[in-house]
């Protein structure tokens, strides 16, 4: 199915026990000149997730991007089953020399309609950790994510 999340009902599934997802990370795609940029080009991929002013990737205010994304897993909610589980796969976010704590700002939103369970940490390996901008400003890079699991009431 290919369809806007925010339009999604329960007729378009059979109720859901068990959700995993990851959402978009902001307008992190757009961001010009950046490092995930540069990779994304080398490699051929897309450099944003769509041309669409519906699409959550494309807002760039912050809070609003974030009120609309809780509002998306707000509806998905009303496809999932009383008793179910949602994990969402989700890191914080450094934009333009600014730290955001995404995954505990979407987690305190989430918490008006959903139970919060212990987070489980992924671990990417893969990924060496460097101390960008070192001897001007600290900024490390990431390389894990949370597995921020939830669960709807009965």
């Amino acid at each position: 199915m290919n369809k806007d999340a925010r339009l999604i009902s329960s007729a378009d599934f059979p109720e859901i026990d068990y959700m995993i997802t990851s959402p978009p990370y902001w307008d992190m795609l757009n961001m010009k000149g950046a490092e995930n940029q540069a990779k994304r080009i080398e490699k051929g991929l897309q450099t944003n997730y769509s041309e669409s002013d519906d699409d959550l990737g494309n807002i760039s205010d912050y809070n609003y991007f974030l009120n609309d994304l809780i509002e998306v897993y707000f509806n998905l909610l009303n496809c999932m089953k009383p008793g179910s589980f949602l994990t969402i796969v989700v890191k914080n976010i450094k934009k333009k020399g600014r730290n955001y704590p995404f995954a505990w700002d979407l987690a305190s939103g989430l918490m008006q309609k959903v139970h919060i369970l212990p987070e489980v940490f992924w671990c990417q390996d893969d990924i060496n950790l460097a101390p960008y901008g070192y001897g001007n400003t600290f900024v490390s890079n990431t390389f894990h994510q949370y597995c921020l699991t939830f669960q709807k009431p009965n």
